[in-house]
């Protein structure tokens, strides 16, 4: 039997929204909403009479608008509730109301504001407010954002919320199964180049070797034939030993002198090659869309068009060339686009759950107030974040990527993760071949087996 949940007749939209993530989404329930003026709280009540109480401590104190896309709104405090009531974790996060939940009369009355919370973090309205701290790129960075500064940011406080909602339903009594989770590694690989200079690797090897051996490798590399930025064979090998599919997102044109132009052609005989076997194979195509396509839509529909007339396929999904994301434009220019799927939501400068959860969901436009077709499946961890942003080594990144995937496999969860395909070659990159391997060793070791 069907649930019902009752809310005031303000910001309707917005809550709406959270519900269907909350319930439908990520639970699989069934339930009904009830717009009622008179309610001050969120209200879910239970086919047996019994009532989960969610306290309103955000949306019931603004003005109905977009007025809460401002600082003045941020959540302050943060603060940690330790042994809250049906939370998973030792100390829960609180962003609104305060960490208490209480049993009165056979109901359960939670005083943190879940809705509050995972509307802030699914929705990223903090990277809308104006004059948002972008960095050269023109992208929010990790550190200004909340889940950065108050220590949660590698934490999926939605999943956390999740889990809490679905211990207080069951406390009371609710007699739906929930839909079935399961972790997944999710693989995706930019396509940003295919060729390798030998001449400029050899040059690298000169500047940066600390020892004869690495000298050596730039000169081997430098006679050798091979190129070490064809991996897409054994990318596709790795992929499909623990049975899932890798996403190959390709360039399909782009104006910037700087990061676009001079990469590679779709008319490359290369190029062909190197999208047919990834065709052949079942693994997925996306769309690399430009640097210079980060707020133009004629031009990223213009290199969308390019890639499908070039290869005969229809894309569904994507993420942008240097991670360029604005919420929540971006969302919106891929949803209009008609896209299915955006992974760009993920921070160039940092790992971690920018969205709070790994998982898919559908997105929503708060500067138009209303949800999307389109799903965020965010990107989680990256290795240019570990061994630029964060100068780790590949050893110390395989210890990263290992507390990523029992995190992940902990709450049943995908974990998207971004090798570009030119991240192999043993002189700019030695050991990452190694520690990409030993994430999918992992990754069988925490597949649970049937």
């Amino acid at each position: 039997m069907s649930l019902t949940v009752k809310f005031s007749d303000r910001f309707v939209a917005e809550r709406r929204y959270v519900f269907e993530v909350l319930l439908r989404e990520f639970l699989g329930l069934v339930y009904t909403v009830q717009i009622d003026p008179a309610v001050d709280a969120y209200l879910i009540e239970l086919p047996n009479g019994r009532r989960l109480r969610i306290r309103d401590a955000f949306f019931g104190t603004l003005p109905d608008s977009t007025a809460y896309i401002s600082s003045e709104y941020l959540p302050r405090p943060v603060r940690t509730a330790p042994g809250l009531a049906f939370a998973p974790e030792h100390d829960a996060v609180v962003l609104y109301g305060e960490g208490s939940v209480v049993e009165e009369l056979g109901d359960l009355v939670c005083g943190v504001d879940i809705v509050a919370t995972l509307f802030f973090m699914l929705t990223r309205w903090e990277e809308a407010v104006d004059d948002p701290p972008l960095d050269q790129h023109g992208r929010w960075p990790a550190t200004a954002s909340v889940a950065y500064q108050h220590s949660f940011l590698d934490r999926p406080i939605v999943n956390e919320y999740v889990e809490a909602v679905w211990s207080m339903l069951t406390h009371l009594g609710l007699a739906q199964a929930r839909r079935p989770r399961h972790f997944e590694i999710v693989p995706t690989h930019d396509i940003d180049v295919i060729y390798h200079s030998r001449a400029r690797t050899l040059a690298y090897a000169a500047i940066k070797a600390r020892s004869a051996g690495a000298l050596a490798a730039g000169a081997r590399g430098f006679f050798s034939r091979h190129n070490p930025f064809d991996t897409f064979g054994w990318l596709m090998d790795l992929s499909e030993s623990v049975g899932v599919r890798s996403r190959f997102n390709l360039i399909g044109g782009g104006t910037s002198r700087r990061y676009d132009l001079g990469r590679y052609s779709l008319g490359d005989p290369a190029v062909r090659g190197i999208v047919g076997g990834i065709l052949r194979r079942g693994h997925i195509l996306g769309l690399h869309a430009s640097y210079s396509a980060h707020l133009n839509p004629r031009q990223w529909e213009a290199e969308r068009r390019a890639i499908e007339a070039a290869f005969g396929v229809v894309l569904t999904e994507g993420r942008h060339h240097y991670l360029r994301f604005r919420a929540p434009d971006t969302w919106r220019l891929w949803n209009d686009g008609g896209l299915e799927v955006d992974s760009t939501a993920g921070y160039a400068d940092a790992e971690g759950f920018r969205c709070g959860t790994g998982d898919r969901f559908s997105t929503f436009d708060v500067r138009n107030r209303r949800a999307l077709r389109l799903q965020e499946l965010p990107l989680v961890l990256m290795e240019g974040t570990l061994a630029g942003y964060r100068g780790m080594s590949a050893e110390a990144a395989r210890e990263v990527f290992r507390r990523y995937i029992e995190l992940a496999a902990r709450y049943r969860m995908p974990l998207t993760i971004l090798f570009h395909n030119n991240s192999f070659d043993e002189v700019r990159w030695p050991g990452w071949r190694d520690t990409y391997q030993a994430i999918f060793y992992q990754c069988r070791k925490a597949i649970p087996r049937e």
